[in-house]
């Protein structure tokens, strides 16, 4: 676990560097690598190494992530497609690395 603690951190620091670089804002970055973490997180609970991800992982993480949105404020979000969106940058930014 710490293996991928690390690995992760490295990931993580490389997509906020990549960010930085290419001039994207504070908050965007601050965003899109919460995102990433979180996705992160996902590949490790259900033991999916990085390397192996497929679109449908990514799929699934966001059924997840929107039900917990929905349990957290007992509503759908008001634009499906924004809130999708904003939550599958910082996921493909990472995969792209």
């Amino acid at each position: 676990m710490s293996s991928n603690l690390s690995q992760d951190d490295a990931q993580l620091a490389r997509l906020e560097n990549h960010l930085t670089q290419a001039g994207y804002n504070a908050s965007v970055i601050s965003h899109q690598r919460s995102v990433a973490t979180g996705f992160l997180q996902y590949l490790e609970q259900q033991h999916i190494p990085i390397e192996s991800v497929q679109p449908l992982h990514v799929t699934k993480h966001l059924r997840r992530q929107l039900r917990r949105f929905v349990r957290v404020h007992r509503r759908s979000p008001r634009s499906l497609g924004h809130w999708r969106a904003s939550h599958t940058g910082g996921i493909h930014q990472l995969l792209r690395m």
